[in-house]
């Protein structure tokens, strides 16, 4: 019975000890606009969050049979040298979750009334100016050989915030990635 308070102790090492075996960037950023809820913007190379923009991001995830789980990361590069484009605004905290949608976006038709539906919520990203990152939650199957979808909104659609980034594949990488560890 004494061992019990160490066994999420155990867990936590064990997770630690995970291998990164592949890092996805996405192959889709597609704005949708509440302002112009029409208008189709097609894929781009940067994401925006703020109330009235939500972000939809998709990823092409490879047969990796070795990984054993996934998970989302965010990252932003504050190295002056790689001046990694970031711009953050509004009223603290500023986070934005993260849901999964229906494996249907596509960037000829997305617009804010023609959108995929939100089918789970999967973690929270919280941001500060200074560029670091604290997520909750984020863990995702792994869709191996398959499609990975999901959008980014504000958490609170009342507060003022917003954040826009250029994906970019840095070491450390900048913006969102699906990766898969054993």
């Amino acid at each position: 019975m004494r061992s019990a308070p160490f066994v999420p102790l155990l867990f936590g090492l064990s997770a630690l000890a995970d291998t990164l075996v592949d890092r996805q960037f996405p192959h889709l950023i597609i704005p949708v606009d509440k302002r112009e809820p029409d208008r189709v913007f097609g894929t781009q190379f940067s994401g925006r969050i703020e109330q009235a923009v939500h972000t939809e991001i998709s990823f092409d995830v490879p047969s990796n049979n070795g990984a054993t789980h996934c998970r989302l990361n965010f990252y932003i590069n504050t190295d002056p040298s790689k001046n990694a484009p970031r711009t953050l605004w509004g009223e603290a905290p500023y986070r934005f979750n993260i849901s999964s949608i229906e494996h249907r976006m596509d960037k000829d038709r997305d617009t804010w009334n023609n959108r995929p539906r939100i089918t789970g919520y999967v973690g929270q990203v919280e941001l500060t100016h200074s560029g670091s990152v604290t997520t909750t939650g984020l863990h995702v199957p792994c869709w191996k050989g398959q499609v990975a979808q999901y959008v980014l909104y504000p958490d609170d659609p009342d507060r003022d915030f917003g954040y826009t980034w250029f994906e970019l594949d840095y070491d450390p990488p900048h913006g969102i990635t699906y990766e898969m560890f054993v």
